[in-house]
């Protein structure tokens, strides 16, 4: 837009509008059809006779042109043609427009900022308005932290495409979108979400006289149910995991299904250092089950561990002794303590801290180890930049025939004895659930 051959810019910020400012005004109004203002000279300056008004705008596709990688230029630049594109980060920040509720949500709160960040809301609020490729944003001070770190102020950010933000995004949201905003004395830093997954093991029984669909065909469904479940219910911070609706969601997948028995469980995954015992930190942020001495609470993925007579040993897995951590490989039945001391464990707050862990290889060839604990409920609420994922590898689904019979006719077996006056058949089953 220009105004006596001057660029104008839109006016974001009021406070830093004089009476000479070219700004312009853009509001929506109620039919959807944008309208264009100019100052009084008191906050902008005005139109006079005589001005020319060009407007120009850029029609959006939203959301699609997010992920985009693939860039070609259609002219030369500065008189060049062998020109190449790269690209750094990929396409970004394109949304669709605000409903309603959410305008009239967000509407008092941006008023409430007045384009500053001083209180921990007005960098939340600033961030989703000026960065609509978040998804999920929350914010806190400093000295909430843990360990605490004063004049600070974190904002966990999950953008809408893929799990973290890249670091030059990063720098663009606390140098950019922040910097000239916040207090002089207050720095904000942008983090990573804190991910935690929800495993879901389920035994479903099911009456296969009562319908046409196979067994596979009716498991595969009920790990669809469960994974649309983690999608619709999951995802944003402080969204909680609700163990009943799941249970009827999956009762309810297919008519042929009569009960199910599920479990759920918690695991966060860490890349140790190999080779160097060095301290780790999982906060499941959720009670551990802890019933009795002999209840193991903690399992993990297996790697290779060095036990306390310095051979190395393979195959090892974390377990749980009574709030101690150690390494163990499994000789037949037996289980052979490997490292008998590596961390603790607080059923309490949920964190498991491992203190002298030194790993030497990851079994499949991953960097990564997987720690999975049982919490003692099995409805699970994640803690400030927690965000809970349920992933297709942590759906296990097994199947239960019980043909109308209420009992597992799988595994139903049929012994025959013989006498030389009659004949007699015996039948014996397991019993279900």
């Amino acid at each position: 837009m220009c105004l006596n051959n001057n660029s104008n810019t839109a006016a974001n910020n009021t406070t830093t509008v004089n009476s000479t400012a070219n700004v312009y005004y853009l509001e929506e109004d109620e039919e959807g059809r944008f309208e264009v203002l100019f100052g009084d000279d008191v906050i902008g300056r005005k139109l006079v006779m005589g001005n020319i008004v060009i407007l120009s705008s850029l029609v959006a596709d939203g959301a699609e042109p997010n992920g985009a990688k693939t860039f070609v230029p259609v002219s030369g630049v500065g008189g060049y043609s062998n020109v190449v594109v790269s690209t750094v980060t990929n396409g970004v920040g394109g949304a669709e427009r605000d409903s309603i509720s959410t305008i009239k949500f967000n509407a008092p709160r941006n008023y409430q900022a007045q384009n500053r960040a001083v209180t921990i809301n007005d960098y939340k609020r600033l961030l989703e308005r000026d960065y609509p490729a978040a998804e999920s944003i929350v914010a806190w001070g400093g000295e909430d932290n843990d360990p605490p770190v004063y004049g600070k102020v974190y904002l966990a950010v999950k953008p809408q495409t893929g799990l973290t933000l890249s670091t030059s995004t990063k720098a663009f949201i606390a140098d950019t979108v922040l910097g000239n905003r916040n207090i002089v004395s207050i720095t904000p830093e942008v983090v990573d979400p804190d991910y935690m997954y929800v495993t879901v093991t389920s035994s479903v029984k099911y009456d296969s006289t009562k319908t046409t669909v196979s067994a596979q065909q009716i498991k595969n469904s009920i790990s669809n149910t469960i994974y649309q479940y983690g999608v619709t219910n999951l995802g944003l911070f402080a969204d909680q995991f609700r163990y009943s609706p799941l249970i009827k969601q999956i009762d309810e997948t297919e008519t042929s299904i009569e009960s199910s028995l599920t479990s759920i469980n918690l695991r966060r995954t860490f890349a140790p250092t190999l080779g160097t015992p060095t301290s780790y930190t999982l906060k499941f942020s959720n009670q551990i089950k802890h019933e009795s001495n002999t209840d193991v609470s903690i399992s993990s993925t297996r790697f290779s561990h060095t036990d306390d007579n310095g051979t190395l040993r393979t195959e090892c897995e974390l377990q749980d002794d009574n709030g101690i951590l150690q390494v163990f490989r499994t000789s037949g039945a037996t289980r052979v303590v490997v490292a008998n001391n590596v961390g603790t464990v607080n059923y309490t707050s949920g964190q498991v801290a491992l203190t002298t862990f030194a790993p030497n290889a990851i079994a499949d060839g991953t960097a990564n180890v997987s720690v999975t604990v049982v919490p003692s409920s099995n409805d699970v609420t994640p803690f400030r930049e927690q965000i809970l994922l349920i992933a297709n590898n942590d759906i296990s689904i097994s199947m239960i025939d019980t043909s109308g019979t209420g009992r597992d006719t799988a595994v139903q077996t049929t012994a025959v004895s013989t006498s030389t006056s009659t004949s007699s058949s015996t039948t014996s089953s397991s019993s279900g659930y």
